[in-house]
């Protein structure tokens, strides 16, 4: 299954493998800046965004996302501050699933289905 990507214009300079969420206005996207419940998926656009540019997110399906730190497989994960993911805690907006243990720096394949942990 092919995942389902949407295309944004960035409202902030962003990376690939980084947390998106919604922007202030329709078809705009900021980088996440926490467990939000606007979050929208996962950069898949490669290399890094400046502020206007046209960037793919994969909103359902899987995808690479860069870690903060340790995450054990299978469990939920939303954004830190910086846009990378971190594991949810129970009751907050998780972005997904991570398919693989992830850990600071690393980045792991991910099944993104937005949910509450």
């Amino acid at each position: 299954m092919q995942p389902l990507n949407k295309n944004y214009v960035a409202e902030d300079a962003t990376a690939q493998y980084l947390i998106a969420k919604a922007g202030t206005t329709n078809e705009k996207t900021l980088k996440s800046d926490a467990a939000a419940v606007n979050q929208l998926g996962v950069i898949c656009q490669p290399g890094t965004v400046a502020i206007g540019d046209r960037t793919d997110i994969t909103i359902l399906g899987e995808a690479e996302v860069l870690c903060a730190g340790n995450i054990d497989a299978g469990k939920s994960f939303t954004s830190d501050g910086a846009g990378k993911a971190v594991a949810a805690n129970a009751g907050e907006r998780a972005t997904g699933i991570v398919l693989e243990a992830g850990a600071a720096t690393r980045i792991v394949r991910c099944l993104v289905i937005p949910h509450t942990a």
